[in-house]
């Protein structure tokens, strides 16, 4: 049986983001987005969060067709841009996606995740038209709806 079919969101200025040009680099990332755990889950001794992937220089290098050298250099970019941060075990590495909420969420890069429920609750047509202009009482901050085009931090912070 297949399994259910998810989505990433990615958003059209990532054309404009430094490493686009490099065609490794890029994919190396959007592997990373794809894999990427949606929420926690336990590997071995430790706890993979939202946003980390469980993987090794190897393992990417053949699942994209690259060397590990290869995917050395991309992971090198994406850490020198503070895309991806990687932690180092004994038989492993823990990739995490920098602000991974902030990409695959249609919430404000400081908004948390909080009241967010787990499950395959589908929009209904009032909540999928939702009007652009929503404000949250509760703080007045502005909660953008899933119609607006969200650009990644690193395409406005300079690091193009």
């Amino acid at each position: 049986m297949a399994e259910k079919s998810t989505f990433i969101m990615l958003d059209r200025n990532i054309t404009k983001w430094r490493w686009y040009k490099d065609g490794n680099t890029v994919r190396v990332f959007l592997h990373l987005l794809i894999n990427a755990n949606i929420q926690p889950c336990g590997f071995e001794n430790i706890t993979v969060e939202r946003g980390q992937v469980v993987s090794s220089y190897e393992k990417i290098g053949g699942t994209l067709k690259l060397t590990p050298k290869q995917v050395r250099t991309a992971i090198s970019h994406l850490k020198s841009t503070g895309t991806v941060a990687t932690r180092i075990y004994p038989k492993f590495q823990v990739f995490t996606i920098v602000n991974y909420d902030y990409y695959q969420s249609f919430r404000a890069p400081n908004e948390s995740l909080k009241g967010q429920s787990e499950g395959t609750q589908k929009a209904t047509k009032g909540q999928q038209y939702n009007n652009i202009n929503n404000v949250n009482n509760d703080n007045n901050k502005y909660i953008p709806s899933s119609e607006e085009n969200f650009a990644f931090d690193f395409l406005k912070e300079d690091k193009i």
